[in-house]
């Protein structure tokens, strides 16, 4: 199953490619490698290959239900990021983004603001939005989910050295808001181990 999810990957993201211009396939396979050192469940290494499939291509959920298994589909349906629930907390937290709480997305306002003073609204509420949606979708998804998207979000802050400010700074405080508020019960070692490196990885940078 795991050539054939790579193989599939491929093909689906063929003709894309990362920031820094080299080809989109590399970071699926990456996350994939990356999700075989913890476990070696074959449906969750492919949901690695495929994690980005259903979001930034033309796959559908049947496609790859019917290709692999309704497990690598559902678990790939979990990844898979709600644009208008983005876009309608992005709203939101900026309106409320000096509220009260030590753990409320105003900490990250206020530290974006400190920051980068100039930070455009637009920015500022994509941050905000986003670090609150994957804060709540991380807390609430399968662990082996989980796995596969601590393996992804740990390759790209692997690749911020690479990036140009502010998008680095700024994706790198939100990776440390969203580690901060992933609030469960069930976190194996793995996840830990993967959550520890991720802090190492932007620890310089915030």
């Amino acid at each position: 199953m795991e050539t054939k999810a790579l193989i599939f990957a491929k093909e689906k993201h063929k003709g894309q490619t990362r920031s820094d211009g080299t080809p989109y396939i590399n970071h699926p396979s990456r996350v994939a490698n990356t999700v075989k050192e913890f476990t070696d469940n074959e449906e969750v290494i492919a949901a690695g290959y495929l994690h980005d499939t259903l979001e930034d291509t033309e796959t559908t959920y049947e496609e790859i239900e019917n290709e692999f298994t309704p497990l690598v589909a559902k678990i790939v349906k979990e990844l898979t990021s709600d644009n208008a629930s983005i876009l309608s907390l992005c709203d939101q937290e900026f309106h409320l983004h000096a509220g009260k709480g030590a753990h409320s997305t105003s900490s990250l306002a206020k530290n974006l603001l400190h920051k980068n003073p100039n930070i455009k609204d637009n920015s500022l509420k994509k941050r905000l939005g986003k670090a609150l949606y994957l804060s709540n979708k991380m807390s609430n998804m399968s662990i082996d989910a989980l796995l596969v998207k601590l393996s992804d979000r740990l390759d790209n802050t692997k690749d911020l050295n690479g990036e140009e400010e502010p998008f680095r700074t700024e994706y790198a405080m939100e990776t440390q808001y969203i580690l901060d508020n992933i609030k469960r019960d069930d976190l194996a070692e793995s996840h830990n181990v993967l959550i520890s490196r991720i802090r190492s990885a932007i620890q310089s940078i915030v």
